[in-house]
């Protein structure tokens, strides 16, 4: 069954290379000498003959590439990359990197949004439709709140995002940074650069939520504090500037510095 690796039964589940082609006594799927071995199943499974048990890696190398050793128990991480290499982040125990089932453990995609211990199999969420990302709460999907490294992305079922050190994010970054956390600020720009304007934050002026924080333009005409998303005025039809009460407008009233206009929020004037 592809998605518990449970074999045998009533329905006569078989296994697939996703959780290892053999079906053991238990009507568990697996591909250890335990498996496939004495009671494999041979009716609802393929079986091989029992295998000289393979060493567990102690370099690093596995597979057909690193003299049969399997990565189940190494120091390196318990997955086999297609590369023949030792892990334990998405790159090696991926299904969809091909990862190697036969020497160590490989995890599905999500279908249903979870991953890691918050999905009954462990899944990644490399590949999935929710998103490549999987949060602290075991749920795929995309942006700083699932994918950030300071937010506690988890990098074993999924892709995350490093806090930027240079300023640079997303596409002008060369490891894709995000801003969160960031000494620049935790929004990104349209240009790739972190900051805390308006200029880095605001959607409408195509903020990356995929690598920070984005600040939604009012669509009630509140701002700031006095809005429950402490949405900012830029492009709301009431106008681009933020009161000192929290309101968005477009006359002196609104914009004047001197009638303390909140510039975080939206555009001043002198």
């Amino acid at each position: 069954n592809i998605t518990d690796g449970t074999c045998g039964g009533s329905g006569s589940r078989t296994c697939n290379i996703v959780f290892g082609k053999c079906c053991n006594r238990s009507g568990v799927c697996g591909a250890l000498q335990e498996d496939c071995g004495a009671g494999c199943t041979t009716t609802t499974s393929s079986s091989i003959p029992t295998p000289t048990k393979a060493p567990i890696s102690t370099d690093g190398r596995c597979g057909p590439d690193g003299n049969g050793a399997t990565c189940q128990g190494s120091k390196f991480g318990p997955c086999c990359s297609v590369r023949g290499n030792c892990g334990s982040t998405v790159d090696y125990c991926a299904i969809t990197h091909l990862c190697q089932p036969q020497f160590g453990t490989c995890r599905v995609v999500s279908e249903d949004g979870k991953c890691g211990s918050a999905s009954t199999v462990n899944a990644t969420c490399l590949g999935s439709t929710f998103g490549d990302c999987c949060s602290v709460k075991g749920n795929c999907g995309t942006g700083p709140a699932f994918c950030a490294n300071i937010n506690l992305c988890q990098p074993t079922f999924g892709t995350c995002t490093v806090t930027s050190k240079d300023g640079k994010c997303g596409s002008a970054s060369t490891i894709n940074a995000s801003c969160p956390g960031s000494t620049f600020g935790d929004c990104c720009s349209p240009a790739g650069n972190c900051g805390k304007t308006l200029s880095h934050c605001a959607l409408a002026w195509q903020c990356q939520p995929a690598y920070g924080t984005c600040k939604a333009t009012s669509t009630d005409g509140k701002c700031g504090s006095a809005s429950s998303v402490t949405a900012i005025c830029i492009g709301s039809t009431s106008g681009d500037c933020c009161s000192v009460k929290g309101n968005c407008g477009k006359t002196d009233a609104f914009c004047s510095s001197k009638n303390l206009c909140q510039a975080e929020f939206g555009t001043c004037t002198a």
